[in-house]
């Protein structure tokens, strides 16, 4: 069976990309919410202690703020992306891997334009082998496998052309989720026709009712409401040469081992990004202080560059957000 977790980094800030990760395991049995934790919990753990050996897989916002948070979070999506076979050794070869999309977007703005960042950043490359090495071992051990990661990498200038045409926030967020969901639906029925697929992602906003909008996305040929709930929703969409288990529910990045891993993939992605474009203009600007891209911190950074957009050829809505 696949198994499927995707999440979101970045929702709420005034600067820096929305990103929406997602990872696809394989289990030679239905998994459960825990499985990763449960069966492999040796190698791999939801409680980012001190001196931690195993690889950190949980909620990512649980990482924000430590001093070895930005480490962590890019040894966890580095694994991943390695154990899928995505190219790891620069930040625009991996966002290609993640998005092939976002490629045409990265020359709008000096600091996506710009040279490149070698990978890892942040964590020293003989743990990041080892950890990768050792979960692989893991993982085969355990009849598992990751099959993919994907993402959905939205600069704001893609950001705001998205939010342009659709004059709602929200939609930006579900099609987004959706161009992520689709790719993994579509790899794993290349690869096992007929293989059932149990993908459990977070609740978005305050919707509890998933049925009208998976019609308008998927356009199932069937769909059955398992379950429907303030906490959950759980929908069955019969696909073509694929059946689909759908669980949103309330914290899933908390409470499922694949909806953490996507989620730290989301948010690694999103903070390499904002680590350049605070290195670009740090470089440029006297006593700038980076900032994480958050309100209000992202506009006292934006008011300190803006006075230097004309001078460095930056365009406001390549760097801020409309909404």
């Amino acid at each position: 069976m696949f198994f499927i977790g995707i999440d979101e980094a970045g929702y709420g800030p005034l600067l820096g990309p929305l990103v929406i990760g997602g990872v696809m395991l394989r289990c030679a049995c239905e998994p459960k919410m825990d499985y990763l934790w449960r069966e492999l919990g040796s190698v791999v753990t939801n409680k980012p202690r001190k001196k931690e050996s195993r690889l950190v897989v949980c909620d990512s916002k649980m990482l924000s703020g430590r001093p070895d948070g930005f480490g962590l979070l890019e040894v966890g999506g580095l694994v991943a992306a390695r154990l899928a076979g995505l190219p790891t050794g620069g930040w625009r070869e991996l966002l290609s891997g993640l998005d092939p999309q976002v490629t045409g977007y990265l020359g709008c703005c000096p600091w996506d334009a710009e040279g490149d960042t070698p990978l890892p950043h942040a964590c020293k490359p003989e743990g990041l082998a080892l950890q990768t090495s050792a979960l692989r071992t893991a993982m085969q051990q355990a009849g598992c496998s990751m099959e993919a990661v994907a993402a959905t990498i939205l600069p704001p200038v893609r950001y705001n052309e998205l939010v342009g045409r659709t004059d709602n926030k929200a939609t930006v967020l579900w099609m987004a989720t959706t161009w992520v969901l689709n790719r993994l639906l579509q790899l794993a029925a290349a690869r096992a026709p007929g293989e059932p697929v149990f993908a459990v992602l977070d609740r978005q906003g305050g919707r509890t009712d998933y049925r009208p909008t998976l019609q308008r996305s998927f356009e199932p040929g069937e769909m059955a409401v398992l379950e429907q709930s303030n906490e959950r929703g759980r929908y069955r969409m019969q696909l073509p040469n694929q059946v689909v288990d759908l669980t949103f529910m309330m914290d899933a990045d908390v409470q499922c081992c694949a909806t953490a891993w996507g989620s730290i993939v989301a948010k690694y992605t999103r903070e390499i990004c904002m680590a350049r474009m605070n290195d670009w203009w740090r470089a440029r600007v006297a006593d700038l202080k980076p900032t994480a891209g958050y309100l209000p911190d992202g506009r006292r950074f934006a008011e300190q560059c803006q006075p230097h957009f004309a001078r460095l050829g930056v365009r406001a809505e390549t760097m801020v957000r409309e909404r």
